[in-house]
């Protein structure tokens, strides 16, 4: 070991802390998605920055929507869908923050957040599985 390494410190990482609260939070959702808590229990995704949504939605895909638990057992159809309209909702409110955070700096620079398309895909089946049961009940409910 050369003496300028010896002495050398190693650099903290700055995105440690930030991805400690992320895996917090993705941790949080998972519980609260197991149980069908209720939306007005469920975190806020507001301390993520616009660069961390996306490994954050890539994580939370992983540990939700492709796991082998709840897709043998998944939660009740209602809080399903109302959890994934409630992630991506606050997902489009990080790119809103971040839009007006660029144009106040007058940053043309700004890419637009973009929900990953496995959480949208989800929430879509969901709200069109809901569709064909209304339209099911609707026709039971003629004849």
């Amino acid at each position: 070991m050369t003496k300028s390494a010896a002495n050398s410190t190693p650099a903290t990482p700055v995105f440690i802390e930030n991805l400690q609260t992320m895996l917090e939070l993705i941790l949080a959702l998972k519980k609260a998605y197991g149980i069908g808590l209720p939306l007005r229990f469920l975190p806020s995704l507001e301390s993520l920055s616009s660069n961390e949504a996306e490994v954050f939605q890539n994580r939370l895909a992983e540990e939700i929507i492709l796991s082998p638990r709840f897709q043998e057992y998944p939660p009740a159809y209602e809080s399903r869908l109302a959890f994934w309209k409630y992630i991506v909702q606050e997902i489009e409110k990080i790119g809103e923050v971040s839009e007006s955070f660029a144009v106040s700096l007058g940053s043309p620079n700004y890419t637009e957040q973009e929900v990953d398309e496995r959480i949208y895909n989800e929430c879509i089946q969901l709200l069109s599985n809901k569709l064909v049961s209304i339209d099911r009940n609707f026709v039971y409910r003629i004849h």
